[in-house]
């Protein structure tokens, strides 16, 4: 009995533990199962730090001006010298056209000779005898055609006669100069001895001596050269002088001359009144004129001054700013405003206030003189009114005996200035006479020794005389024919002109006599000459579309960028047809931005835009204006640049704009922040515990994003800072869901 119940207790105890271990394996396969099947997450614990913001947004480049490119006439164009995206500037050649009559004139040519004929018509009915006259008129304008012709054939412009003269005149000095070396050296050739006065000193004493008596006499020279040029810079500056005293005097004679006529007997009104505002008007003259010099002798010292004061300024604000980057940047990473009290960064501020305050005093200053002028000018246009206020309430009152000395005062005063500028021009003339004769002898003298230097010297290089004689009249020789073949071109030049000027005289008189026969039918019909003037505006139409009609095209009014061409070559473009479009570069692009309401708050006119990707130049680009989006005024904004560089229309840039910088305690990834109907949250990762585990189940925590960048986001909320933030899923999740943490390796 015992051995049956043992054995039952065995039984018993082996089925527990294989329920125990069924039961244990059926755990471990459904956690196994129900994880791989959990949305497995990623999450991080929330940082504090720094986020700057900036505004992102897109646009295409437009051009602020265009232009058209339109020919005037119908013609066919023979080739396109330019393409869409070319930069031309004023005056490239854009269009050849063919050389064709235009259709324009083929029907002004039409419209002419209606008109010719209309006139004609017109003149028999007023008299039919006017026939004659018309025949004499068609003979007269034959032979002026015929005449033109030979005229532009025979005709040598006077211009060439004097280059030519000038050409011969140049040579014959030039032949003459080589005649005058070749009789020299034939001279010193067959002398025997130079210099006889002192045969007995050494060579190279005498060309010592002969150098410094030629430097000494050229010296002379110069020194009476320069002080001839001062002597006639003081005559002309004296002959302007008469001339002004000339004319004072003419005028204060005439005023004397009309007080006289208008006033035979002078009362005795007193003139102080008029005298005071005289005077008063003479010393704000004085004073304009002392201002206006002050102000042109400070000026350009001043405005240089400026400009080198501006570049300091500017360099100290480089370096202030690279100052404060460098501290940003380092030691005031976490807190960038404690960078402005550092005392690297504070030294340099001190300099830069000191530069800008220095360059404001320039300009200031420079204004202040301005200002001067501008006060003085009003002050003396002030009086200059009262004064003919005053001339025109007393025009009725009799001139005073005063009035009449003063006039004949100031003739005398005229009189006597312009006899001492004529006495001082007399005597600077007479300088001049003597300084001149001065200068001739100073000048013969340092040819002289010129001479004398140069002979001694060729004897010492032991040079051979002959065969420069035999040089120079080689060249003479060959200057000599040139001479002769210039005189022939002159003499065929001259009888050119001759011809010419005969041919320009029968010209004038046939033109004379079409002029006379054309007024014998003017003075008889009014309407005649009507038809005469439409007949000569359509002669000078035809005559203008005839010089196009060979070896014409069309060239750029302006420069700037092709944007588009609306012809091919061989194409026939009507009249009045745009050819092509200009994008006026010079009058520089813009770039429209869309960004919300809020975003547009943190950007003001005048900030600078960055472009962003973009590795084709130079960009840049400032804000112009801020406006209300039409298509959604109450949360849109358009913020438009002003942007120069190597931009082309059309072009799409991304720019960066508006951008600050703050610290913030509580900062997750962008990928963190989710959003729905109810605003934006976050999940975080919530932990509990079970039998068989910790299970891990998303929690929705609601947030108020303060700001982002491109990674980061900067929240408000009721974080402790210890929360697990979920800021990837591998399956979309939802606040409750069950999840799995990514396995740390």
């Amino acid at each position: 009995m015992e051995p049956i119940k043992n054995r039952r207790k065995e039984i018993i105890k082996t089925i527990a533990i294989i329920f125990l271990i069924v039961m244990l394996v059926l755990t471990f396969f459904s956690n196994t199962i129900m994880n791989l099947s959990l949305p497995e997450v990623s999450a991080q614990y929330a940082s504090s730090g720094t986020i700057t913001t900036k505004v992102r947004a897109s646009g295409s480049v437009t051009a602020n001006a265009n232009y058209s490119v339109k020919i005037t006439e119908s013609r066919k164009i023979s080739s396109v010298l330019v393409k869409t995206g070319d930069t031309v500037a004023k005056g490239d050649v854009l269009f050849e056209l063919a050389d064709s009559e235009s259709d324009e004139l083929k029907t002004a040519l039409k419209e002419l000779e209606a008109l010719q004929n209309a006139y004609e018509d017109e003149a028999l009915k007023v008299n039919p005898s006017y026939s004659t006259i018309f025949l004499n008129m068609a003979e007269t304008k034959k032979k002026i055609a015929d005449t033109q012709a030979l005229l532009s054939k025979a005709g040598s412009k006077t211009s060439d006669i004097d280059a030519m003269n000038k050409k011969i005149d140049a040579l014959t000095d030039s032949i003459d100069t080589l005649t005058e070396k070749i009789t020299s050296l034939t001279n010193k050739q067959d002398s025997t001895a130079v210099d006889k006065e002192i045969t007995d000193a050494p060579l190279s004493e005498r060309i010592d001596a002969a150098y410094r008596t030629y430097e000494e006499a050229k010296a002379l020279v110069e020194s009476i050269t320069a002080q001839l040029s001062q002597l006639k810079q003081e005559l002309s500056a004296n002959a302007d002088n008469v001339d002004y005293l000339t004319v004072l005097k003419a005028d204060a004679e005439e005023a004397l001359a009309n007080y006289k006529d208008k006033n035979p007997t002078t009362g005795g009104t007193s003139t102080s009144e008029l005298d005071t505002y005289i005077r008063a008007i003479q010393d704000l003259e004085r004073d304009l004129a002392a201002a206006q010099s002050d102000y042109n002798n400070y000026a350009p010292t001043a405005q240089g001054n400026i400009k080198i004061l501006q570049n300091i300024k500017e360099t100290e604000y480089v370096n202030l700013d690279n100052i404060l980057k460098e501290l940003i940047n380092g030691d005031y990473s976490t807190n960038p405003s404690g960078a402005y009290a550092d005392p690297k960064y504070t030294k340099q501020k001190a300099k830069y206030d000191a530069a800008e305050s220095a360059y404001l005093d320039a300009i200031k200053a420079l204004s202040d003189k301005q200002k001067a002028i501008d006060d003085k000018t009003i002050a003396l246009n002030r009086k200059k009114e009262d004064y003919q206020i005053f001339l025109a309430q007393n025009a009725s009152n009799s001139v005073t005996d005063a009035e009449l000395d003063r006039l004949n005062q100031a003739v005398k005063a005229a009189t006597s200035s312009l006899n001492d500028a004529t006495r001082l021009s007399a005597k600077i003339e007479g300088d001049i006479t003597e300084k001149k004769t001065a200068l001739e002898e100073a000048k013969t003298a340092q040819s002289t020794a010129e001479t004398k230097y140069n002979t001694l010297k060729s004897i010492n290089t032991n040079s051979s005389l002959q065969d420069q004689i035999d040089s120079l009249n080689a060249d003479k020789k060959e200057q000599t024919r040139t001479l002769d073949k210039y005189k022939t071109q002159l003499e065929e030049l001259k009888a050119n002109n001759k011809t010419a000027s005969e041919l320009e005289e029968s010209l004038s008189t046939l033109k004379k006599s079409l002029i006379t026969d054309q007024q014998s039918l003017f003075s008889s019909n009014t309407t005649l000459e009507r038809k005469q003037k439409e007949i000569d505006a359509k002669e000078a139409d035809i005559e203008k579309l005839r010089s196009n009609a060979v070896g014409a095209s069309i060239t750029a009014d302006v420069g700037g960028t092709i944007s588009s061409v609306s012809v091919v070559a061989g194409e026939k473009a009507e009249s009045g047809a745009t050819l092509a479009e200009i994008f006026m570069s010079d009058k520089g692009y813009t770039v429209s931005l869309t960004v919300t309401k809020e975003q547009a708050a943190r950007v003001k006119t005048g900030d600078t835009a960055a472009a962003q990707y973009f590795w084709n130049g130079e960009c840049n680009a400032t804000v112009a204006q801020i406006k209300n989006d039409p298509a959604n005024p109450a949360s849109s904004r358009i913020i438009v640049l002003n942007v120069t560089g190597d931009v082309t229309v059309g072009q799409n840039i991304t720019f960066s704009l508006g951008e600050r910088g703050a610290n913030y305690d509580v900062i997750v990834p962008n990928s963190a922040v989710r959003e729905d109907s109810n605003g934006k949250f976050i999940l975080v990762v919530e932990s509990k515990s079970t039998p068989l585990g910790n299970r891990y189940y998303a929690s929705r925590v609601d947030v108020q994003v303060l700001a982002s960048d491109d990674t980061q986001s900067a929240l408000s909320s009721s974080l402790y800072g210890n929360e697990f933030i979920i800021t990837a899923s591998t399956k979309p999740i939802s606040a409750g869901d069950q999840v799995r943490l990514v396995e740390s390796n």
